[in-house]
């Protein structure tokens, strides 16, 4: 829990949304343990309805499965990794979304929480329109 106390500390304010998780990637998991109140703007949610909740809570029919599956992959593997998908808003509105995730490891290299730092990717001339 101290991790978790110290990335609120260091991540109140930010202008960038961040979620800390669980490392329990087995659905229905990950569990949200906090997010920034960046977070909470960007998504329309209350930090209340969003802990204890899988992320999943804000994928939809646009969310790419093969894009999910790719962070999968990275956080079992120990690795950085930042993708832009689709999520939804508690209006039910989808945005893009560029998602900077990556795993916190305990000594013994197994995932015990991830943080990802996530930010709005508006849709502009010339861009595809959903990637992933």
């Amino acid at each position: 829990m101290a991790l978790e106390m110290l990335i609120a500390a260091l991540t109140a304010d930010s202008p960038k949304a961040v979620v800390v998780t669980d490392g329990n990637l087995l659905p229905p998991g990950p569990t949200i343990l906090y997010v920034n109140s960046a977070f909470e703007r960007m998504t329309g949610y209350l930090s209340a309805e969003l802990v204890g909740q899988s992320p999943r809570l804000l994928q939809g029919e646009k969310t790419s499965l093969a894009t999910r599956r790719t962070l999968a992959r990275a956080l079992r593997e120990g690795q950085r990794k930042t993708v832009v998908l689709v999520n939804y808003r508690k209006s039910g509105e989808p945005y893009r979304c560029e998602v900077d995730v990556f795993p916190i490891l305990d000594k013994d290299g197994v995932m015990v929480n991830a943080v990802a730092l996530e930010r709005e990717v508006p849709r502009g001339p010339g861009r595809r329109a959903a990637l992933g």
